[in-house]
Order: C-alpha cells, then sequence, then structure tokens
C-alpha cells in the first residue's frame, strides 16, 4: 500500500503539471483512499493518526515518507479543487495541510 500511495500521488502530481486535472483529481482521491487504509492499520497498531485526525505525531514505525506522501496527496487534491472553481472546498484541504505542517 505505501508504494502504491506514492505511486498515484506522483502520478497525480504530473497529470496536474500537464494540465490533466480531471485524471489528476481521480488519482489524488484514489492515493487518499490507500492513505486511509495505511492510517487505518497504522491506528490498528497503535500508531498515532496522520491523516485521520490531522495531527503531526509520527513514529519510527511509521516512516516518514508516507506522512508526506499523504501530505502531498491532500495539498494536490485541494489545488485541483482551486483550480477548478471549488474555491472553498480547497481553501479547507489547504488549511488542514498547514495544521499537519
Amino acid at each position: 500500500d505505501d508504494e502504491i500511495l506514492k505511486a498515484q500521488s506522483a502520478m497525480a502530481a504530473l497529470f496536474r503539471a500537464q494540465g490533466k486535472y480531471k485524471e489528476a483529481k481521480q488519482l489524488y482521491l484514489e492515493a487518499m483512499k490507500v492513505a486511509r487504509k495505511i492510517e487505518s492499520r497504522a491506528l490498528s497498531n497503535g500508531i498515532p493518526p496522520v491523516f485521520k485526525e490531522l495531527n503531526t505525531s509520527t513514529s519510527s514505525d511509521k516512516p516518514l515518507e508516507i506522512d508526506i506522501s499523504i501530505i502531498n496527496s491532500i495539498a494536490g487534491y485541494a489545488e485541483i479543487l482551486r483550480k477548478g472553481g471549488e474555491l472553498w472546498q480547497a481553501k479547507d484541504l489547504h488549511k488542514k495541510v498547514r495544521k499537519i505542517l
């Protein structure tokens, strides 16, 4: 799942850079589903949440690059929403990313 999340985030960023917003949006949504799955698994192992609660806590059991992939997925999706005119939703997601950072 970790590698899938990284790959989906990278492909979504590429599509976004190419102006293929519909494709990027779909990949970001899929990446966030994978991120939630990773988060759920982490929570069941007693690792503090990053995605669900937007908490910046990390654990040595959960690599930092996964947290960054989650952040990139949220931020990328927010940018797609902004470019699509969904400004309030984009603003909300950007605020959540800033809380994580």
